[in-house]
């Protein structure tokens, strides 16, 4: 719990690994990555990603025995502890992922809670950068993995984080509608 709490107090975490990954440039478009904590994000912006989580995954939602509940997936955006890695091109939201530093099961992990490009910038690898930078924020805090849940009919997602090296994690319960995965990181 030291690691998850000390992962947790430290103000900006993204300047630790600004210079590690630098700029992520495409095609003559310079994304902005942004770290945020979720005391610092104002509500349009929240609005604006529960927006593009539904556009993206509320029909694998709807199609699941999980369903679409707009209010719980905005408590968990507006969840203690929330980090947020924003993507844009120029002043438009591109993407994000949002984790958290916490205990699963007896281990210290980041946990990413939602990786979401918009549908224009997908395939142009901003979800393979996002992922990276989870890792390097794993590896500084020392988080024995990551770890994400996944909606077992979302095939696409499936096999992106396959490709970047997850796999099924031990407690995942074997249930038909998602899957746990992990990564374990490495220094």
């Amino acid at each position: 719990m030291n690691k998850v709490n000390a992962a947790n107090s430290i103000k900006n975490r993204f300047q630790e690994i600004e210079k590690k990954m630098g700029p992520f440039n495409r095609k003559e478009v310079s994304f902005k990555l942004s770290f945020m904590k979720i005391k610092d994000i104002q509500k349009e912006l929240i609005n604006e990603l529960l927006e593009l989580i539904e556009s993206n995954v509320g029909n694998y939602f709807k199609s699941s025995k999980l369903g679409w509940n707009e209010r719980k997936k905005m408590r968990d955006l507006k969840s203690k502890n929330a980090c947020y890695l924003i993507i844009k091109d120029e002043d438009l939201l591109a993407g994000f992922s949002m984790f958290k530093f916490e205990m699963d099961f007896d281990r210290a992990v980041l946990y990413c809670y939602e990786l979401q490009i918009k549908e224009e910038y997908q395939g142009k690898g901003l979800g393979r950068h996002l992922m990276r930078c989870m890792e390097e924020l794993a590896k500084i805090h020392d988080m024995e993995c990551i770890v994400l849940t996944a909606l077992a009919n979302n095939e696409e997602a499936m096999r992106f984080y396959e490709y970047c090296g997850f796999i099924l994690d031990e407690t995942d319960p074997q249930v038909k509608d998602y899957k746990i995965l992990s990564k374990a990181t490495t220094k």
